[in-house]
């Protein structure tokens, strides 16, 4: 296991090198003063480290808006709690009996009480955010221990409705993230939450909201992590991560799991042998992440959107070609909510408008303006589902979504899918695993009468999400009838981007402040991760189908 974990480690090194995936805690570098004279401080409160802000990071499970009825999908996560210390550096550190630690002269650490480190991270989604808090050994040097191993004790916790509800209104902020620190808190010692990292990412709902609102919550979002008692360094800590930092780290955090990144999984030429696809159906978005091959990346090269959706991460262990790509107003609520805009627009001068994708006899107040009335009619949906998906043709046998092109799945390849792929097996299967034919069961439930005394919250939008889910799958993503599709827990943990997260975070925490025994500097990091607006790539302005309309 350890093995496993000192390979996933090193791959995270090489993807910070490569200049590529950017990821919470991507602190720029400022050795300052900070090379010599900090040492042998002794008080071990100064490993604090506020710093300032973060802007988020997250994942996306639902959409704005209008109907706000999401459906639980983002219940994903990954979590666990586990509390960590932190000390800043080099300097030894006696934090009110929690640990001591000597000074680093000679090179050599006092032996410490403190064994285990913490560290928190929310996943602010588009429907929800979520709390996990996770723990690892605490790690002897600055650059990423290779006996750490993150583990996840108790299930994550989540508060609706997303923090990007909250766009006009920041004051809220405060009251609706409290469940979450109370939480946190119960998980981590009161006595060592100063070297505890917490971070904050969030996603596609927030992505969608314009720069001045993103701006306005994620400094809310800073000002209250750093006054939390956490350790929170500075901006990057909290901040909105793009969609291929988010597919990119599910994948990297699906595979540690299954242990392929264990030297029997890898051949001569630093591949992996075997490898998941991993797929994320989120509320506002969804994302692909992949090892591909030297003729995906040949097609990927010439086209100047997608040619920087994969890297070749060439070490010393590794030479993987990963691709990773998300779309933006492709999670199912988000596609919902367009799909209704649309039918709305072409009987603008109704009261109502139909949509099949609603339960027979179901009514309720779209934009709090007409009427959108159910008439269960699963084939006509699948056709408004595809028109959405691909729009009126496609110009590449492989392009479907957008036009982008996709890496082939084959029917030999494993697919681990999270998000509403998970929610949906649950409606139908007791197994975690199907194929997507088996999503057919929705054909025959979108054609029941609407039952209204059915209270559960997620009802109304089942036949809609089971059917989005299905041609998603079939007809975006083009998974192959007969290819299993792996859902749920990976031995007993919720996969999510977070587990990633926090590996690249330690990693890039060159402070050691998670640390109370770190005792080394750290000389010969010289570059710095790639940081850019994540809304750049993947905000187009307009929704799919919006162009289509009067």
């Amino acid at each position: 296991m350890k093995l496993n974990l000192a390979i996933l480690l090193i791959l995270l090194l090489a993807v910070a090198q490569a200049r590529r995936v950017q990821f919470l805690g991507h602190r720029q570098e400022d050795e300052t003063g900070k090379e010599n004279g900090e040492e042998n401080q002794g008080n071990g409160e100064e490993g604090q480290g506020n710093g300032e802000e973060g802007q988020g990071n997250g994942e996306e499970g639902q959409g704005n808006g209008e109907e706000g009825q999401g459906n639980g999908e983002e219940g994903q996560g990954n979590g666990g709690e586990d509390s960590g210390q932190s000390g800043n550096g080099d300097e030894g550190s006696d934090n009110g009996g929690s640990c001591s630690n000597g000074g680093t002269t000679g090179g050599q650490s006092e032996p410490v009480e403190q064994q285990t480190c913490k560290g928190v991270i929310f996943d602010a989604g588009s429907s929800g955010t979520r709390v996990f808090v996770y723990t690892w050994p605490c790690r002897l040097f600055h650059y990423a221990n290779p006996e750490i191993e993150i583990t996840q004790q108790a299930p994550s916790v989540k508060v609706n409705p997303g923090i990007s509800q909250f766009g006009d209104n920041i004051a809220g902020i405060k009251d609706y993230l409290q469940p979450l620190l109370d939480f946190a808190n119960e998980h981590v010692e009161e006595e060592i939450r100063h070297r505890t990292p917490i971070l904050l990412g969030a996603t596609a709902g927030m992505r969608i909201l314009d720069w001045g609102q993103q701006y306005d919550v994620m400094e809310e979002v800073r000002r209250i992590l750093r006054e939390s008692g956490y350790l929170f360094e500075n901006s990057d800590w909290a901040r909105i991560i793009s969609g291929k930092d988010e597919g990119a780290y599910l994948w990297l955090s699906v595979n540690y799991l299954k242990g392929y990144f264990a030297n029997s999984n890898i051949d001569e030429q630093g591949k992996l042998r075997e490898s998941y696809t991993t797929i994320d159906i989120g509320g506002a978005s969804t994302q692909l992440a992949d090892e591909i091959t030297e003729q995906d990346q040949y097609y990927l090269s010439y086209d100047d959107e997608y040619g920087t959706d994969y890297h070749t991460f060439d070490t010393t262990v590794y030479n993987i070609s990963l691709y990773s790509h998300s779309w933006l107003y492709f999670g199912q609520d988000q596609a919902r909510i367009q799909i209704n805009k649309f039918l709305h627009n072409l009987h603008k001068r109704s009261a109502s408008f139909e949509n099949p994708c609603y339960l027979k006899g179901y009514k309720d107040k779209f934009n709090d303006e007409v009427e959108v009335v159910g008439t269960g009619n699963p084939n006509d949906c699948k056709d408004l589902i595809d028109l959405y998906l691909i729009g009126f043709n496609s110009t590449c046998d492989q392009c479907n979504i957008q036009e982008a092109y996709i890496p082939k799945i084959s029917p030999e390849s494993k697919v681990y899918a999270a998000g509403s792929a998970d929610f949906v097996s649950k409606l139908f299967n007791d197994d975690n695993d199907y194929t997507w034919t088996q999503l057919e069961y929705f054909d025959e439930f979108c054609t029941k009468e609407f039952d209204e005394n059915n209270k559960n919250k997620f009802y109304a939008t089942q036949c809609f999400l089971g059917l989005y889910v299905e041609e998603l799958f079939a007809v975006g993503y083009r998974v192959p009838s007969d290819t299993l599709i792996e859902t749920g827990k990976i031995n007993g943990v919720e996969p999510s981007w977070t587990l990633a997260a926090m590996f690249d975070q330690i990693d890039d925490n060159e402070p050691c402040s998670d640390s109370p025994n770190c005792n080394l500097r750290r000389h010969m990091k010289q570059w710095r991760k790639d940081s850019f607006h994540p809304s750049m790539k993947e905000h187009k302005g307009r929704a799919p189908l919006s162009k289509l309309t009067p």
